[in-house]
């Protein structure tokens, strides 16, 4: 998923997800992202196998932050 912006990549892990939300403590709650977020590392790396319903992080940084 990394280097994928966060819709698309979320699109590929769950197809029938609502729009994203983040937990940003500087918001002061949640923020809603999309496709100006870019994904620059994941846990479990990529290519690991996960049993289901294994959580999946995907950190992101606005794509103007990227550079």
């Amino acid at each position: 998923m990394v280097g994928l912006d966060l819709r698309t990549a979320e699109g590929v892990l769950f197809p029938s997800l609502l729009p994203s939300a983040i937990d940003d403590p500087a918001w002061r709650g949640r923020r809603t992202v999309g496709s100006r977020w870019v994904v620059v590392t994941q846990k479990p790396v990529a290519g690991s196998q996960v049993p289901a319903l294994t959580t999946i992080d995907l950190y992101v940084v606005e794509a103007r932050e990227s550079d």
